[in-house]
């Protein structure tokens, strides 16, 4: 009788649970409320200018330059994770070119970024094969930003119009 009780009640939570569903955002309202995971990528930026800057004038060591860029792959991988499982809370049909462009932006940013640092690690010993990588990334990174910051632009002027 116990066990059907118990069984019982799961049943229940479950069908509670299943049956509950995550309000879904507009993707122009979702894209502006990211600010936090493009601030991280920023911050990052920075932190991963001023590293590059200490090895180039051998200011740290190879094994202090490598464990610093394992930090902030790690960091990035878990925000970037983080960012991919909200996009879930977009509903579907309701991307616009703005929206579609900032969130590509974003996840490009990411993946040019962490790949960007995969490179370094497997190649910090070569500075002049590590300072060309290191412009083209900041290259595409001040890009993808930009692109990110047009798109929510964008958006905001049109918010304002309606």
């Amino acid at each position: 009788m116990k066990s059907i009780k118990i069984i019982t009640v799961f049943c229940i939570v479950l069908l509670f649970v299943g049956c509950t569903k995550t309000p879904k955002n507009a993707a122009n309202d979702w894209l502006i409320e990211q600010s936090d995971f493009v601030e991280t990528i920023e911050i990052a930026s920075t932190s991963i200018s001023d590293l590059f800057s200490l090895y180039l004038i051998d200011a740290i060591s190879m094994e202090d330059f490598s464990a610093e860029l394992f930090l902030l792959k790690a960091q990035l991988n878990i925000a970037k994770m983080e960012f991919t499982n909200k996009q879930s809370e977009i509903a579907i049909n309701s991307y616009s070119f703005a929206s579609k462009c900032g969130i590509e932006a974003i996840t490009s940013a990411y993946r040019i970024t962490i790949d960007f640092l995969n490179d370094s690690l497997q190649y910090f010993s070569d500075k002049k094969y590590i300072l060309n990588k290191y412009i083209i990334w900041r290259r595409d990174l001040t890009k993808e930003t930009a692109t990110y910051y047009t798109a929510k632009q964008l958006i905001e002027e049109v918010a304002k119009d309606d």
